[in-house]
């Protein structure tokens, strides 16, 4: 066990860490949407960091971009080809 110059015990020895968890993608797509339309708070976001996979929040953000502008487009042809 590793001591502090004051040798009290360190606190951040292997027997007390705990594994982290991951986000699930559903979790990690609602903190996208979230940070998205700006409403996710900086606890939440820290924590989503910490958690998550910057992989997964990449492909789950051009997912969502993606949506966002094929459902744009469509609205927009559905607009032109009515009227």
């Amino acid at each position: 066990m590793m001591n502090n110059p004051d040798n009290t015990p360190s606190p951040n020895t292997s027997d007390t860490t705990q594994p982290k968890t991951k986000l699930t993608f559903w979790q990690t797509l609602s903190s996208v949407l979230y940070a998205l339309i700006g409403v996710q708070g900086r606890n939440n976001a820290q924590s989503s960091l910490e958690e998550g996979h910057i992989g997964m929040f990449i492909f789950v953000g051009l997912l969502v971009v993606g949506c966002f502008i094929f459902i744009v487009s469509l609205v927009a042809y559905l607009a032109v080809s009515s009227g």
